[in-house]
């Protein structure tokens, strides 16, 4: 009986105490401090959208399917890797005054996830 109240008060006391988190600071420039897990699935579908937007990067209609397909991974995984791919494939277009308007549209919507609002 005394052990299992000793366990006991010795789990609340546990649980009560702050928590205490350390940065991790580089020493190195060629440290690596965290490893992101790997991007999985995509099938053949994205890989084929992949090489057709390569082979025509300034193809608005496969710019802004592969973007539209980057941002709902974004969305859905949380991560914001595919955030970045969804930029990329809009990269051809720079000049906001020239861009077709729905590539200007998704260009903004693939800016939504890094904004920081105030």
């Amino acid at each position: 009986m005394r052990t299992h109240l000793l366990a006991l008060i010795l789990a609340l006391a546990a649980t009560s105490l702050p928590a205490v988190a350390v940065p991790i600071v580089p020493t190195r420039d060629d440290e690596v401090v965290d490893v992101l897990p790997a991007v999985t699935g995509g099938g053949a579908e994205a890989r084929r959208l992949r090489l057709r937007l390569a082979s025509a990067p300034r193809d608005p209609t496969l710019a802004l399917a592969a973007a539209a397909r980057y941002l709902e991974q974004a969305h859905e995984l949380g991560d914001p890797r595919f955030a970045g791919m969804a930029m990329a494939a809009l990269g051809p277009w720079q000049d906001e005054g020239t861009m077709p308007d729905d590539v200007n549209f998704t260009a903004l919507l693939t800016r939504l996830p890094t904004t920081r609002f105030s």
